[in-house]
């Protein structure tokens, strides 16, 4: 398997992740003001977005990146037992990754860093964005056919 595939990957799969978390914090934010009563328009909600990216970014993407990388040698170390597809043991490796990531957060720290994860359809949202990020980084790392 070429080291570039592996390494664009993992970069593609981290920055997927990074956006789909950040967007599904977005979301969720945005509901819980809505059902506040809060009117927020289009351009405000997009604005909020790009927001929560820059300021997500830094931390909340080192904890995506480290998460994903051990989410990513587990996958790859089950795939030597379970001849499972590539794209369902990345995705469950990176699933898995990130929820243990933030349940770490969670058990070390006392809060819940990121706050869309305090609901169940948070967490679980943001379980499936390092599932997108695993999936991603399956299909751009696998190996060449002949």
């Amino acid at each position: 398997m070429g080291k570039g595939r592996i390494i664009g990957g993992y970069v593609a799969a981290v920055l997927a992740t990074l956006v789909a978390a950040s967007l599904v914090h977005t979301h969720f934010t945005l509901h819980g003001l809505r059902a506040l009563g809060a009117v927020i328009s289009a351009a405000d909600a997009w604005a909020l977005a790009r927001g929560d990216l820059a300021g997500l970014g830094p931390a909340f993407g080192a904890v995506i990146a480290l998460a994903l990388l051990v989410g990513f040698l587990v996958a790859g170390l089950v795939r030597r037992f379970l001849p499972w597809p590539r794209p369902l043991a990345y995705g469950l490796g990176g699933g898995a990754a990130l929820l243990t990531a933030l349940w770490l957060m969670h058990w070390s720290f006392e809060i819940t860093p990121i706050g869309s994860a305090r609901s169940w359809a948070g967490l679980l949202s943001l379980g499936l964005a390092g599932a997108l990020g695993g999936v991603i980084f399956a299909l751009i790392s696998r190996p060449r056919t002949a």
